[in-house]
């Protein structure tokens, strides 16, 4: 929750070696890319989730300025 606020935020930068957390495409995941943790806030458009994701945290999405976003049919949880 440390970045739900963050309303500027345009990309989420982990660095590699990080053990529990990864950036893909700017968007925070667990290490494993099974659960979208946090989507940048000032990010626009629209939204494709990775195959590999199966939860959405709560929040996850939380003030975005996206237009829409693509489920797969992996997913198995919506915070």
């Amino acid at each position: 929750s440390a970045i739900v606020d963050c309303s500027l935020l345009t990309v989420i930068y982990v660095n590699d070696l990080n053990e529990y957390y990864r950036s893909y495409d700017g968007v925070l995941f667990d290490k494993d890319m099974q659960t979208l943790i946090s989507f940048p806030a000032a990010r626009m458009g629209s939204y494709e989730l990775p195959l590999s994701v199966e939860n959405i945290e709560p929040y996850a999405f939380y003030g975005s300025n996206l237009t829409s976003v693509t489920l797969t049919e992996n997913i198995q949880q919506v915070g």
